[in-house]
């Protein structure tokens, strides 16, 4: 992802509408950018202001609720990608127990053994 795209993207990601690819292509681009980290920011902040304008939350610290949203993106990506090979492996494994079952089917009825 470049930059332009990742700007573009920010305000779909302040308000959830990243499907999961988007999501991963946006946090790595963060990764690396230090410019489009400190944008995000930015946005985050004024974002989240605007939301809490008119509530009396004045304690509220947006600096540390960005970057505890930021680390819960992350971790979302993470689980996705742990829930992704653990789904592979249990299709793989079913692949398997079918095909062994149809060996053993095939051998005791046309075999006979």
């Amino acid at each position: 992802m470049d930059c332009i795209t990742f700007n573009k993207e920010i305000d779909a990601f302040l308000n959830d509408r990243l499907d999961d690819e988007q999501l991963n292509a946006f946090l790595n681009h963060l990764k690396t950018c230090d410019s489009c980290c400190e944008e995000l920011e930015i946005n985050y902040i004024v974002h989240e202001a605007v939301i809490r304008l008119g509530k009396k939350d004045s304690g509220f610290n947006l600096a540390s609720a960005y970057r505890h949203e930021l680390r819960n993106s992350q971790e979302y990506m993470e689980m996705r990608k742990k829930l992704m090979i653990l789904s592979n492996v249990f299709r793989t494994l079913t692949f398997w127990a079918l095909t062994g079952a149809l060996f053993v089917f095939f051998r005791v009825f046309f075999l006979g053994y």
